[in-house]
């Protein structure tokens, strides 16, 4: 693989664990000489009044990857300009699971590593909503439907123009297969392997028992019809947890963005290994300690 050759920071929390994990980083980068600039946003937080700062949404051409340090939340964060702007990924992972940012705070060599061009590259899908309104954004993770009150969601699924269902419920989650590990298996969804090229449809807290969560192709285009009047002045729509500014909201179309996240390894990376890791599956007991 081709060596890296300047890094942008990326932090958003103020977190003193985060803060004192970047300052480490910045210091071992500047031991191996290798560059970087910060974000004015992670500038801000580290109070840094001295390194070089860009804007996360218009890097210059010379930074060729971003470093993000902290939680899934923050890679999260990183991942629509960074898809955008097509500069790979390297996650730091200071979070509580750490799905997607897999290298250790403490391993500064599997960074060193993956500096000098030993990495493994892993594209990432991500889905992009076009709302009634016109207004569209992207997701690496998930396109969620939810209410602000309290009350059932009404709404027609069509998949390529075929009507699919109607459903009442709590919200509807569509998730990518990176997303699948997040707010759709806690709703009860599937574990989808990142090298799928799929879709999942889980409804939150359905009326009915059989609404039940389905997987189609990445292929496919999703629109979602409210059917209930009043609902659609109060329904929320967001994209990996962030709300869209929308009112009167009556359709939404749901389909595989173009873009893609590119996301950077060690090559020791294992994604079964992860899920045993971060899930706590364990091996059965042999006989012999029974």
């Amino acid at each position: 693989m081709q060596k890296l050759n300047h890094s942008v920071l990326f932090i958003k929390s103020s977190d003193p664990a985060v803060l004192q994990a970047t300052c480490t980083v910045m210091q071992h980068l500047n031991h191996i000489e290798h560059p970087f600039a910060l974000t004015t946003e992670t500038a801000a937080l580290l109070n840094d009044t001295t390194s070089t700062v860009t804007e996360m949404d218009a890097l210059p051409s010379e930074c060729d990857h971003i470093i993000v340090i902290g939680g899934d939340g923050s890679l999260l964060s990183a991942a629509k300009p960074a898809a955008r702007q097509d500069i790979p990924v390297i996650g730091i992972n200071l979070g509580t699971l750490g799905f997607l940012t897999d290298v250790c705070p403490t391993d500064l060599r599997a960074l060193t590593d993956i500096l000098s061009g030993h990495y493994l590259i892993e594209p990432r899908g991500l889905l992009e909503v076009s709302l009634s309104n016109q207004h569209s954004d992207l997701a690496l993770n998930d396109i969620v439907l939810s209410r602000h009150a309290a009350r059932l969601l009404a709404y027609d699924v069509f998949i390529n123009e075929e009507f699919i269902c109607a459903q009442r419920a709590d919200g509807l989650i569509i998730s990518t297969p990176t997303g699948s590990t997040a707010y759709a298996l806690s709703a009860g969804g599937p574990i989808i392997h990142p090298q799928m090229q799929a879709i999942s449809l889980v409804p939150l807290c359905p009326h009915r028992l059989n609404s039940r969560p389905i997987i189609v192709p990445a292929t496919s285009v999703i629109d979602i019809y409210l059917t209930l009047e009043h609902s659609n002045s109060d329904t929320l729509l967001s994209c990996d947890g962030f709300d869209l500014k929308c009112s009167d909201l009556k359709q939404a179309s749901i389909f595989q963005s173009k873009q893609t996240l590119k996301l950077l390894h060690p090559l020791n990376y294992n994604y079964f290994e992860a899920l045993k890791s971060k899930l706590h599956w364990e091996r059965s007991a042999t006989l012999s300690d029974q």
